[in-house]
């Protein structure tokens, strides 16, 4: 019977001991179990990240214009301030090596900057191919080759050639010149059939044309001693009514006003002496004009007067 109660306490012992130790080593797995969780990606002792070897979700490709413009904005924790600088100089530069798509140019458009160019080239030969192509393809007829030829105060043998194939010259190529008062053109274009006398349809002669603006021009003398008629109107004014009218224009402005205009006053002044040592018919309607002028400045009115009594009424 002794022996069965030692045999019962030994094997309660030894449960005993089983119990304590299971009991002993369970908190330690535990233990150990979170250090895991909290040290498998952190050195402590170095402070540094460690490589992350779990499987990380796929991305899909980025479109490679995309990824470089995107560059600069990547990593920037591991840039140095010299590498984030030398990435927005390549984006730069991308955007610089984008050429703009320029709009095709019309080629009415095109033709016309290719004649501006050769008059400031002053090719005459490809002008005179240009002004073939004006008016074969955009019925640009002689008359108005001729115009452009004007304009471009182009050489002598121009005029001949658009002459020799059925341009003639008209009114409108001499108001234009008046206007340009480009005299040695003028001159050089009688002779192959210029008419100084034309008269458009509404009265304006080539004097009319070249007292337009007022200025000094000696194109008018060329016209005058050609007696180019100065008794044409238009809209019932010749061309010493539209010298009255602008002198009582300047004498009724304002101070600065006649200070920016004295050439042109001056000008019409000229203008008008010319016209009365001309000849020119004083009308009630010059006499109308003069004592409005009167009434503003009677130096002025006093001036006319002893340069054309008539105008006194």
């Amino acid at each position: 019977m002794k022996n069965i109660m030692n045999k019962v306490f030994a094997v309660a012992c030894i449960l005993i001991v089983v119990v304590l130790a299971w009991c002993t080593l369970k908190p330690a797995a535990n233990t150990n179990k979170l250090d895991q969780y909290s040290t498998s990606n952190i050195d402590v002792s170095t402070q540094q990240i460690q490589p992350d070897n779990r499987q990380k979700a796929p991305t899909l490709p980025l479109d490679p214009l995309k990824k470089q413009l995107l560059a600069p904005a990547q990593n920037n924790s591991n840039l140095t301030p010299s590498a984030s600088k030398t990435s927005v100089i390549e984006h730069d530069n991308l955007q610089d090596d984008i050429e703009p798509v320029e709009a095709d140019e019309h080629p009415l458009l095109r033709v016309n900057r290719e004649r501006n160019e050769a008059i400031a080239d002053k090719d005459w030969g490809r002008f005179v191919e240009i002004l073939d192509q004006f008016e074969k393809t955009y019925d640009y007829t002689p008359g108005q080759s001729l115009l452009s030829a004007i304009e471009a105060n182009a050489e002598l043998w121009v005029f001949e050639d658009l002459l020799s194939r059925g341009a003639k010259f008209d009114y409108t190529h001499l108001l234009l010149l008046a206007s340009s008062g480009n005299q040695p053109l003028t001159e050089a274009l009688v002779p192959l059939g210029l008419d100084i006398h034309a008269v458009a349809p509404n009265g304006a002669n080539a004097i009319h044309a070249s007292i337009t603006n007022f200025q000094r021009s000696l194109i008018i003398t060329y016209f005058l001693r050609h007696q180019v008629s100065t008794n044409t109107q238009v809209n019932d004014n010749d061309p010493l009514a539209l010298c009255l009218n602008h002198i009582f224009s300047f004498e009724n402005s304002p101070r600065g006003a006649k200070k920016q205009s004295d050439q042109s006053d001056w000008a019409a002044k000229n203008y008008l002496v010319l016209f009365i040592a001309a000849k020119a018919q004083i009308t009630s309607h010059h006499v109308e004009i003069a004592q409005k002028i009167k009434e503003v400045n009677l130096v002025t009115y006093e001036w006319l007067i002893k340069q054309a009594p008539l105008l006194g009424g």
